[in-house]
């Protein structure tokens, strides 16, 4: 298992991508007449709790939903995504599973599912629902999840599933999907550079990073250390 320092990246990437609100898209856009009125109740108290944290009472109001219901799609997904945020990732798994049972062409199911594989330390599983929501809709896959994965294939301690040039191709989409709003971004770029052999813009974006004014001391820190390695001539990889 990850020590917490060990973690921190795939940490950072798993809370940005588990803090959006549940699939309240997903929902509103399902047929209506396929919801009774009981279990939109028991939905929008559980969305309700999510929004304000309370992750328990998220859950007991899908639960709800459920036992209405136990073929509704959303209620599975929404329960795993604030399992998620609990930190429960076997029950992120599960129920996102059962999600994509429901609805095979779920590209955010597989998206979300592949975070949790990723903070159980199966990267090739996570990699395997990343590629499959990518090859399903490209359109549908965000930044944060194209950063997320360009990160897996960049970082991943082993050495048979990274992949230098498949990363800098994702990183790159990510970036520009963002409008380059976050340095993580460009964080991500550095790494995905440095894994395909290209120190020279593994440079140019860790620097980027480094001078942007949303950075932390702390994460400067750790910045300079990855500079470091680029200026070695050597990649950045999670420890196993």
């Amino acid at each position: 298992m990850k020590t917490a320092k060990e973690a921190s990246v795939i940490i950072i990437v798993v809370v940005a991508l588990l803090s959006v609100s549940p699939s309240a898209l997903v929902f509103a856009q399902s047929d209506s007449t396929s919801h009774s009125a009981s279990e939109k109740v028991s939905m929008q108290k559980g969305r309700d709790a999510f929004g304000k944290g309370d992750w328990d009472r998220a859950i007991a109001g899908f639960d709800e939903a459920i036992q209405i219901n136990p073929n509704s799609h959303d209620a599975y997904y929404d329960r795993g995504i604030a399992y998620g945020r609990k930190g429960d990732y076997d029950r992120t798994i599960k129920d996102l599973s059962q999600a994509i049972l429901l609805d095979p062409k779920d590209t955010s199911a597989y998206v979300f599912r592949s975070v949790a594989y990723m903070m159980k330390d199966d990267c090739a599983k996570a990699i395997a629902g990343f590629e499959r929501a990518i090859q399903m809709d490209p359109k549908k896959v965000d930044a944060d999840s194209y950063e997320a994965y360009a990160t897996l294939l960049s970082i991943c301690p082993q050495t048979n599933l990274r992949d230098g040039k498949k990363a800098v191709q994702y990183a790159t989409k990510a970036y520009e999907l963002s409008g380059s709003k976050s340095p993580k971004y460009m964080k991500t770029l550095a790494a995905a550079c440095a894994e395909a052999g290209d120190f020279d813009n593994a440079l140019k974006w860790q620097n980027q990073y480094l001078q942007s004014p949303n950075v932390s001391e702390d994460d400067k820190k750790s910045g300079q250390t990855r500079l470091a390695l680029y200026q070695a001539h050597q990649a950045y990889h999670q420890e196993k």
